[in-house]
Order: C-alpha cells, then structure tokens, then sequence
C-alpha cells in the first residue's frame, strides 16, 4: 500500500509541476492600477506604482482555473505576529505552501 501511495505522490507532483509551468506560461500580465508617495527619513520623497491583491487575483484566478489549480490561505497567530501561508493545489491532489 506504501509503494502506491508514493507511486501516486510522484505522479502527482508531475501533474502538477506540467501544470504549473503551462499557468506561468498562460498568466496575463497585471496592471499596476495603484500607487503609493512618502516622505524618506533623508528629506527624498519615494512613489510608485503596485497591483492590489485585487487585481492580481483578478488577473490570475481565471487562469488557475482553467488549469485545475486553486489557492487558500492559512493564518497562525504566535503572540502579536501574524503569519499568512499561501497554499497552491492541483485537482490531482498535490498541493504547496509558501
């Protein structure tokens, strides 16, 4: 039972892994719709332009879809800080986290 238990792992990082370079190669590019100023601790005054999470989950979320490949998020709290995972699954049943 092992064996085909790790069998079916290996082909399923497969899966996902052909997958996944085919999503990279299908991501739109996303717009940089928001921007951002501030004042520098030297006197200098910083801008620039960023894509909210919105429309990067608007741009890519169709994508991933189509690929068969989903994401969540897990949150743990360790006293004040907080910690957000992303997790990336194929419908074949491997999954990653960062």
């Amino acid at each position: 039972m092992n064996l085909y238990e790790q069998s079916q792992a290996i082909v399923a990082r497969q899966q996902f892994n052909e997958t996944f370079a085919r999503f990279q190669q299908a991501l739109p590019v996303v717009k940089k719709s928001k921007s951002a100023a501030f004042n520098t601790k030297t006197g200098g005054r910083m801008e620039y332009s960023y894509a909210s999470i919105d429309d990067v989950v608007a741009a890519v979320q169709p994508v991933l879809h189509r690929c068969g490949l989903s994401y969540w998020f897990e949150q743990q709290q360790n006293g004040p800080s907080i910690t957000i995972t992303c997790n990336l699954g194929h419908v074949s049943g491997h999954s990653i986290c960062k």
